[in-house]
């Protein structure tokens, strides 16, 4: 009877519809949240009180002479045959900073596991590099390598530091930084790989790399509150066509049979 006497006036019927989707609408966006995969923690903060020390604020820029030019353009003929092109890695070792020879033992530097992008490198002189900046004794500059048509059809680009040590320009430090197509049977040099397209699929930042979470979670939320809303919407109109119904009078009596 009490059942009853609850969906018997139309107004507590819409009311209780309107209430049941409200209520269907709040459990949708709570199981949502639930079931959305907690976010990984992120390694803690370390802080230090130590001053940071902005090396290029301190030193001037400079213009490299042509005299500093010849010298790392002999260090790099040395340099890129015997450590890049892994032709003798020994003597590589000789006109490399303390820096990058500790990176590796003697013992690995002869027999080439070394800190350096391996590439068959084609030629014997290496002069055309470009300067990204240049101090009194550091030079940053860009390289670019054809490679050995018998071994590689991929042109590549190094970004190579040298440092003046006791007079004499070292290499410091060598990381490819763009990788070409492979060179057409004309020789014109086909478009440009960078670095971003070379990191592995998975890592972090890279142009394979997937991405944590599925599209799908996103448009989950959006699905189910969609739904309450339509059911709201339907429960609403149910109410309203049968109010209009009982508005138009009595239904006609039933003739005997």
């Amino acid at each position: 009877m009490i059942v009853g006497s609850l969906f018997a006036s139309p107004r507590r019927r819409r009311r209780l519809g309107w209430g049941a989707g409200i209520g269907i609408l709040v459990v949708a966006v709570v199981l949502a949240a639930k079931a959305m995969p907690d976010p990984k923690e992120l390694p803690p903060e370390t802080f230090s009180n130590r001053r940071v020390v902005n090396v290029l604020a301190h030193e001037k820029l400079v213009k490299v002479t042509r005299r500093d030019r010849t010298a790392i353009s002999t260090t790099l003929d040395r340099f890129v045959p015997a450590a890049v092109a892994r032709k003798n890695p020994a003597d590589a070792y000789v006109v490399s900073t303390p820096n990058l020879r500790s990176q590796a033992t003697e013992r690995q530097w002869r027999a080439g596991d070394i800190p350096v992008h391996p590439f068959p490198a084609r030629g014997h002189t290496f002069h055309g590099w470009t300067v990204n900046y240049a101090m009194r004794n550091h030079v940053s500059l860009d390289l670019l390598l054809m490679p050995d048509l018998k071994k590689e059809l991929r042109p590549i680009a190094f970004t190579i530091d040298v440092k003046k040590v006791h007079g004499q320009w070292l290499v410091d430090a060598v990381f490819p930084i763009a990788v070409f197509a492979p060179l057409p049977p004309q020789g014109n040099r086909g478009p440009v790989i960078s670095t971003y397209d070379l990191v592995p699929s998975g890592v972090r930042g890279g142009a394979g790399a997937k991405s944590r979470l599925s599209y799908a979670w996103f448009t989950l939320p959006f699905a189910l509150v969609g739904g309450g809303i339509l059911v709201v919407i339907g429960l609403a109109l149910r109410g309203w066509l049968r109010d209009r119904q009982m508005r138009q009078g009595p239904l006609p009596p039933l003739r005997p049979e």
